[in-house]
């Protein structure tokens, strides 16, 4: 079955960072649902709605036709009433995987659920023996044995980095592989791969070059 899917917000570099990891899971974005209505129910669509950007009387809306995911980094009521018409809340910044788990339920119903930021114990970055590289048959980064699970935005960027590893890569160069004309989509999936890399394993590989962009070190 075909998904579909359509974002609601201002924040127009995290809106082109959604469309490209749905993209890359086959979820259809949609900017004009019109030449869509007929292909679209409640089993193939759904509608994520910035909370910070959104009214919540059209929430009330959106749930007639969609599956209302709302996420949001300022809204602070996340058990009000009327959010009980959204399938999920995410708080910002959240996992992709959380995102996905939600839209690729098999048309399950997901219980309804509000997530708060989770105040986690910051790692100290220590020097580590190590080599990173990419299993290209699981596009999976691997570290000391460890894979690292990747999306295809993700698995691009990194190969890209490894590829002239120790070498500057521009943003341009990473914007232009992404198929991104504007917006600085190179620093979300550089802060992506930071958080899935450096900060999960204890290791400084992915390096900014104030300037210019960024290198692989290890």
């Amino acid at each position: 079955m075909s998904l579909f899917a359509k974002i609601i917000t201002d924040d127009k570099r995290f809106e082109r960072m959604l469309a490209l990891e749905l993209s890359d899971r086959e979820v259809e974005v949609l900017e004009d649902t019109r030449a869509h209505e007929r292909h679209l129910s409640k089993k193939n669509f759904y509608t994520l709605v910035d909370l910070d950007f959104c009214h919540e009387d059209d929430l009330l809306d959106l749930s007639v036709y969609s599956n209302v995911i709302g996420f949001s980094h300022a809204y602070q009521d996340l058990n009000n009433e009327n959010l009980k018409v959204c399938l999920a809340v995410l708080h910002r910044p959240f996992l992709m995987e959380e995102l996905f788990s939600i839209i690729f339920s098999e048309g399950k119903p997901t219980n309804r659920r509000s997530t708060r930021p989770i105040k986690t114990e910051k790692r100290q970055v220590r020097d580590k023996k190590g080599y990173l590289w990419i299993d290209h048959s699981s596009k999976k980064a691997v570290w000391d044995n460890e894979g690292i699970a990747l999306s295809d935005s993700e698995y691009k960027v990194l190969t890209l980095l490894c590829e002239k590893r120790g070498e500057v890569v521009s943003r341009s160069e990473i914007s232009e592989l992404l198929g991104a004309i504007e917006g600085n989509i190179s620093d979300v999936y550089i802060c992506m791969l930071r958080r899935k890399i450096d900060n999960r394993l204890g290791v400084k590989l992915i390096y900014t070059v104030r300037g210019e962009g960024y290198t692989l070190k290890n």
